[in-house]
C-alpha cells in the first residue's frame, strides 16, 4: 500500500520536473525567436571589401637654418611623415545602386591618447603626391574616387592615399588601422587591419 507521504513526494517531484522542462522550453523558444528576428528582419550588409596591399613610405625633411634677420643663425626644423598607399577592393552586395561618399582612416598608436584620423587624398591631391615624390611612381594605382556609383553586384578596386605626421617607428608600433568606406544613405563598410605588416618603400 502506497503511503500518502510517498505519493505526495512523487507528485511534488513531478511538478518540479514539469516546471523545469517548461522553463527550459521557454528559454529555447525565446532564443529561437531572437535568432529568427535577427536572421529575417536584420538587413544584410550592403557592401563588402578587403585591403589588397598596404605600402608605407617614410619621409624625413629638414627645413630652415642658415642666417636670418640680424645675422642670427636659425635652427633647422625636422618634419616626419608617412605616406600610406592602400589598394582596396569593394563590392556592392545590395539590390540597389550605392554611391561612394568618403574614405577615412583611423590609426591607433599604443601609449597615446591620439587616434589619428585622416581622409583619403582627393583626386587632385592624388596626382600631386606622385608629382612631388616621383619615387612613388612605381606603386601608383588607379585612384578610388568619391561619388563612384556601384551597380548591384559590381566590384571595383582602387588606390587610397593617406598621410600621417609620424615617424616610421611610430607607424610600425600601431595596433590597428581602420579604413571606413562611407556610402550615401547606406551603412559604412569598415575594413579592419591589425598588426604592423606592410611593405616599406624608399626613405627620404
Amino acid at each position: 500500500m502506497t503511503s500518502p507521504t510517498a505519493s505526495f513526494s512523487q507528485r511534488e517531484r513531478g511538478s518540479a520536473l514539469t516546471a523545469t522542462v517548461s522553463v527550459l522550453a521557454a528559454i529555447i523558444i525565446t532564443g529561437l525567436v531572437i535568432a529568427a528576428f535577427y536572421f529575417f528582419l536584420t538587413p544584410p550588409p550592403t557592401s563588402e571589401g578587403q585591403v589588397l596591399s598596404l605600402d608605407v613610405f617614410p619621409i624625413h625633411n629638414t627645413s630652415g637654418g642658415g642666417i636670418i634677420a640680424g645675422g642670427i643663425s636659425g635652427q633647422p626644423e625636422s618634419f616626419n611623415e608617412v605616406i600610406v598607399l592602400a589598394n582596396v577592393a569593394i563590392k556592392n552586395t545590395a539590390k540597389v545602386p550605392i554611391s561612394l561618399l568618403d574614405m577615412d582612416s583611423y590609426l591607433y598608436i599604443p601609449n597615446s591618447d591620439n587616434i589619428y584620423q585622416n581622409g583619403a587624398a582627393s583626386h587632385q591631391d592624388f596626382e600631386r603626391v606622385f608629382m612631388a615624390y616621383p619615387q612613388l611612381k612605381s606603386k601608383e594605382g588607379k585612384p578610388l574616387r568619391r561619388d563612384t556609383i556601384l551597380a548591384p553586384g559590381q566590384q571595383i578596386a582602387g588606390q587610397l592615399i593617406y598621410h600621417y605626421p609620424l615617424t616610421l617607428a611610430q607607424w610600425q608600433s600601431r595596433t590597428k588601422l581602420h579604413i571606413i568606406i562611407a556610402w550615401a544613405h547606406q551603412d559604412n563598410l569598415i575594413l579592419k587591419l591589425k598588426g604592423s605588416q606592410t611593405s616599406t618603400g624608399w626613405q627620404h
